[in-house]
């Protein structure tokens, strides 16, 4: 829930939250509910807020599985998606995989690990080029750790199978397109909440694509993916 920080309006949301809970007989958990104030809140507001509300003040947490925080994610914030992809492939390097069948697995398991927070989050170029890595390394190395012949260059690997490729795409060429989902629900949904609160605070500088004008992580995350609507959509 977003509210602004001052007492009027936390009170309404309180109320709120409490005749809820009276309709449906739910309760809140107030050991897993947080307060995440931005960064102009002033630390005497903060507390007289987090009191009000009975919730413990953060300054980041996870929410759906996204990290949301008052500062730029850093690499170490995604290492969780190479200690997964290296999980996996410990899991199945025991077994005896012809290339078609790790070419399969990369394809249909390891690519899919770090989709959805390549959608939502400012991914570091460099983890993305690093999870390509190891995706290419794991097919073409042999069982026992040894490094194999690379019969066939990555790119080559990530073209269409009717180009003479095998259906795989790079981690970094495929996020623009992940986040092209997100801007057409910008264009195409203009009373939803990301279009309302977006257009009202940067308005044409969106359309335009300013790079310059700010430093917002939602910003950066819709531009690229009008960038990528640009050429195809009118």
């Amino acid at each position: 829930m977003f509210s602004k920080a001052n007492r009027k309006e936390v009170v309404e949301v309180k109320q709120i939250l409490h005749k809820f809970c009276e309709w449906t007989g739910q309760k809140i958990n107030y050991e897993k509910s947080m307060c995440l104030f931005g960064k102009h809140v002033k630390r005497r507001n903060k507390r007289r807020i987090s009191n009000i509300m009975g919730f413990k003040q953060v300054k980041e947490f996870n929410y759906l599985g996204i990290k949301l925080a008052l500062r730029r994610l850093r690499r170490e914030d995604f290492q969780f998606i190479i200690d997964k992809s290296m999980r996996k492939l410990n899991q199945w390097g025991n077994k005896n995989l012809s290339i078609p069948g790790k070419i399969t697995l990369v394809k249909s398991v390891l690519l899919a690990l770090p989709s959805y927070h390549a959608t939502h989050s400012l991914i570091p170029k460099r983890l993305l080029e690093e999870l390509d890595r190891i995706y290419k390394n794991f097919i073409w190395n042999k069982k026992n750790g040894r490094k194999g012949l690379h019969y066939i260059s990555w790119p080559d690997l990530c073209k269409p199978v009717e180009f003479g490729g095998r259906g795989l795409h790079s981690n970094i060429s495929k996020t623009p397109a992940l986040r092209a989902r997100i801007a057409w629900r910008f264009i195409n949904n203009k009373h939803s909440l990301l279009h309302l609160i977006m257009a009202s605070k940067y308005g044409e500088k969106l359309e335009r694509g300013y790079s310059n004008c700010c430093r917002s992580t939602a910003f950066k995350l819709l531009k690229e993916g009008l960038k990528m609507l640009k050429p195809i959509v009118r």
